[in-house]
This record gives C-alpha cells, sequence and structure tokens, in this order.
C-alpha cells in the first residue's frame, strides 16, 4: 500500500509505504540517497541533488509503535531539509510537528472507521 501527503512546511512530497521493504527497494532504486537502502526513511533525490520526495516505510498497517518510531525520522528529515534545527530549543514544534504526520499516517493505516 501506498499513501502520498504533501508536506505542509516545504510542499515536499511524502509517500507512506506499507508492506514488504522490497518494495521501497523497487520503487526508488537509485533516486534516494546513497546510504538509504537500510532505512525506513528515505530522501529522493534528482540527477541535481535536489529533493524530490521523502518516502516513510511501515512494514505492517498495524505497526502503530514503528509508525510513530519514523515519524520522529521523517520530522528530523523535514527539519534538516528546512534548515530548521532539530534541538531541545524547539522540541515543542518537532512534538507539534510529529503528532501531525502521526495523525495523518495513522488515519491511513488504521482504514475507515467501522459504522456500529
Amino acid at each position: 500500500m501506498k499513501y502520498k501527503f504533501e508536506c505542509p512546511l516545504t510542499s515536499i512530497p511524502v509517500t507512506l509505504v506499507i508492506g514488504d521493504k522490497i518494495q521501497i527497494q523497487k520503487m526508488v532504486s537509485d533516486k534516494i540517497e546513497k546510504n538509504c537502502h537500510d532505512a525506513e526513511v528515505c530522501t529522493l533525490m534528482d540527477d541535481e541533488d535536489i529533493v524530490k520526495g521523502i518516502l516513510v516505510w511501515v512494514e505492517d498497517k498495524d505497526s502503530f509503535y514503528s509508525m510513530i518510531h519514523e515519524t520522529v525520522h521523517l520530522v528530523r528529515q523535514i527539519f534538516e531539509i528546512t534548515g530548521m534545527p532539530f534541538t531541545s530549543d524547539n522540541d515543542e514544534v518537532i512534538a507539534y510537528y510529529q503528532n501531525y504526520w502521526v495523525r495523518k499516517f495513522w488515519n491511513k493505516m488504521s482504514g475507515p472507521k467501522k459504522k456500529r
């Protein structure tokens, strides 16, 4: 499964991929950071090293805690791209922004709410 979002700070596309890790490797091949093949959050770059998107991989749609973990890496990556410090001086902003991504991702991962 693949879900597309847009980073509200940068307008960079963010894609959540759920499933076998081989999927992410097939999707991006050589257009990711060189050291990213074993990571769960990868930055897509074009031939001129311009950021074209960020991929976040979670193995299973029920992996709530893994998704929480990966959103920390996502937020750090976005802050690095924008030049914003990822430090204790702005930990409140970091927490709110991580919460934004947790809600976005979990909404897709948990699927439509069942009516009783």
